[in-house]
Order: C-alpha cells, then sequence, then structure tokens
C-alpha cells in the first residue's frame, strides 16, 4: 500500500476540500505511526483515510458536519472515526467489530487529544453527540446517516452479508 500514498496525497492536495481535509489529517504519536515524508504532519494510513472520504465527498453530496449518526461496519484501530471527528463531526459514531477491536478503539480514542470530547460506551449504545458506540453484537441502528466500510466487508462470509442484508450496500 506504501506506493498508493503518494497518488492519493497528490489527489488530496489538488482537491476543492484540500483546506478541509488538511485539518482532519494531523497524526498523533499514539502507537509511533511513521510519518508520510511529504507531509511529516500525518501518516501514510491517515492519508489513505482521507483520501477514501475525499472519494465519499466528490461523489456524494454528504456533508459529514451535518449528519448525526454514522454507522462503521469493522472499524480497524479506530482511525476513520478519529478522522471524522478531526474534520468537524459530533454526532455519534457506532463501530460494529469483534469485541478484541472493540477494546483497541477504546483504548486508541481514549488516548488522543479527542478523548475529553468523546464519551465512549461497549454494547450500550447511546445515539448523542461525540459518542462512540462500540458494538460486537450484528445489528445496525434503524437511523443511520451514513453506512461505512472500507476492507470489512469484503471479509466476512458471504451468508452472513445475505442475512444482515450487507449485499444491499456494497
Amino acid at each position: 500500500m506504501g506506493g498508493l500514498h503518494e497518488i492519493e496525497f497528490k489527489e488530496l492536495n489538488k482537491s476543492k476540500h484540500w483546506s478541509q481535509l488538511k485539518g482532519g489529517i494531523k497524526e498523533s504519536k499514539i502507537g509511533n505511526p511513521p510519518s508520510y515524508n511529504q507531509y511529516p504532519e500525518s501518516s501514510g494510513n491517515l492519508i489513505h483515510h482521507a483520501y477514501s472520504m475525499l472519494q465519499i465527498m466528490e461523489y456524494t453530496s454528504i456533508d459529514f458536519t451535518k449528519i448525526k449518526r454514522v454507522f462503521e461496519f469493522g472499524g480497524g484501530y479506530g482511525s476513520s472515526c478519529r478522522l471524522l471527528y478531526q474534520l468537524g463531526y459530533t454526532g455519534s459514531y457506532t463501530i460494529l467489530d469483534l469485541p478484541e477491536f472493540s477494546c483497541l478503539q477504546k483504548y486508541y480514542l481514549n488516548s488522543l487529544p479527542l478523548k475529553n470530547k468523546l464519551k465512549i460506551e461497549i454494547n450500550n449504545p447511546k445515539y448523542e453527540d461525540h459518542t462512540v458506540n462500540l458494538i460486537n453484537q450484528i445489528k445496525k441502528p434503524e437511523d443511520i446517516d451514513f453506512f461505512f466500510a472500507l476492507w470489512s466487508i469484503s471479509e466476512v462470509p458471504l451468508n452472513l452479508r445475505k442475512k444482515y442484508s450487507l449485499n444491499l450496500i456494497i
């Protein structure tokens, strides 16, 4: 994935959304991520997440500062969640993942400078502003404004996708 960062960073930098995205890609030192050589304030992974957000911003009318509920299917260590809040998102953010990843996400998100702004709930969702809900049961909230998944859906067996209608979202 390393070679893609240069292409993605160039796309971010020339985008009409650059001034907004630039504020969101300031990397934290948590986990000691390697700095991106062309933009040392960020990392390749965070640039990749911002590039994914850029694609959404350019091909939809979604304004992340105006939506209230995000649902992420498989959240990794929590980087996309962090990015959205750094971009000005203020609503609730739900991540469905394995219990082990929920523990990692809680640790990571609590370690960030954002921690004073976020309330983190595990398996007790509260759809309030600045609340991150980490859940381990496959269920989608009824009122979501944005369903988000980067690689996770491709990692779920087809029978599970069909059971929960995830095949309709791809």
